[in-house]
C-alpha cells in the first residue's frame, strides 16, 4: 500500500456486545451509530484512496512513457 493510502476504522464489536450485556440492551442505539459512522467516514476513506491510486497510476504510466519515447 502507498505511505499516502489511509487505513480504515475499525469497530471493536466485542467490546460493544460486552457493554450491551451489562447495560442490559442500553448500549446498543450507540453502538449502531457507531457502525453507521464508521461505515461512513470510512466510505469516504476508499474514495479518497482511489482517487490517489488512480493519480498514482496515471503519474507512472506517463513516467513510463516519457522514458520509452527518450530512448
Amino acid at each position: 500500500m502507498s505511505p499516502l493510502m489511509e487505513e480504515q476504522k475499525k469497530v471493536s464489536h466485542v467490546l460493544h456486545l460486552l457493554l450491551s450485556v451489562i447495560t442490559l440492551g442500553f448500549w446498543c442505539p450507540l453502538w449502531m451509530l457507531i457502525c453507521l459512522s464508521v461505515s461512513l467516514e470510512n466510505r469516504g476513506i476508499r474514495k479518497r484512496n482511489e482517487k490517489r491510486y488512480i493519480k498514482e497510476r496515471d503519474q507512472l504510466m506517463y513516467n513510463h512513457l516519457q522514458m520509452m519515447n527518450n530512448k
